[in-house]
């Protein structure tokens, strides 16, 4: 082989070295995530941020890690999807995007036992009220809800948040309903008075928060309780967002006490 030739097949080799490596994905488009091995039982559900898209719990560190990195040390082998939504269906109640998405999921990968939902910031609201609206046959298999910085009383929130992106959000879905207690009424707590199967709730809420700010989830904890849900929170010293990967994995391996199906 000339010299002229392994020059050339070495830079090729170079090039391959430094290309990212493929995300695993379920499908190309959305969701993003990966299918569960046959033998484990578990899906772990990640709803991102408002503003955010699929990709986040692939690419945003927490203390040097991803979400993806936390779930998969918390439930090594479970599958993973992190689902595509639109904020203003979601706030209105509109479910059934994302429960057709879960449903065919759990058709394709029928070993599927149980489930996790979770998320951060407004994907965290995301999750907790879509598990009130969640078909029988899906909110069947959830065990539990792991959340940060999930907002509670809307209406305070679209005063305090000092995320520009937040209030314009609320304030403009408030005046597209034409309806005063819009808000008020899609507030978690008033969401959660329907609530016919209680569940495991993990709660990491910040102090030190100013895009949802402490005050907007006064009485989240007491109105989850007093429907049933077993609810363990954490209140940390720090911003808004997941705090680092040991909540996050704390948080599922408090669901995961419930989940009989677990490896």
């Amino acid at each position: 082989m000339n010299t002229l030739l392994k020059s050339l097949l070495l830079i090729i080799f170079a090039i391959i070295l430094t290309l990212p490596a493929q995300a695993e994905t379920v499908n190309q488009e959305k969701p993003l995530g990966f299918a569960p091995k046959k033998t484990s039982h578990h899906l772990v559900i990640y709803f991102h941020a408002l503003g955010g898209a699929p990709q986040e719990p692939f690419v945003e560190p927490i203390k040097g890690a991803t979400i993806v990195d936390a779930v998969k040390s918390a439930n090594p082998g479970a599958g993973f999807l992190s689902i595509d939504y639109n904020p203003a269906q979601v706030l209105a109640g509109d479910f059934s995007t994302i429960d057709d998405t879960i449903s065919a999921y759990t058709k394709d990968f029928p070993n599927v036992k149980s489930i996790s939902l979770c998320g951060s910031s407004f994907g965290g609201y995301t999750a907790l009220s879509y598990y009130t609206k969640a078909s029988a046959e899906v909110q069947s298999l959830v065990k539990g809800v792991v959340v940060s910085g999930a907002p509670d009383d809307l209406n305070l929130l679209s005063k305090c948040s000092k995320d520009k992106e937040v209030r314009e959000f609320l304030l403009h879905e408030l005046t597209v309903s034409k309806k005063p207690t819009y808000l008020k009424d899609r507030s978690l707590s008033q969401i959660y008075k329907s609530l016919k199967r209680p569940t495991n709730v993990y709660l990491i809420l910040m102090k030190n928060d100013v895009i949802v700010p402490a005050a907007c989830n006064k009485d989240l904890e007491a109105n989850l309780q007093a429907k049933g849900c077993n609810v363990s929170i954490e209140k940390i010293d720090g911003g808004h967002g997941f705090p680092s990967i040991y909540f996050l994995e704390h948080g599922l391996h408090f669901i995961s006490k419930g989940a009989k199906t677990l490896n």
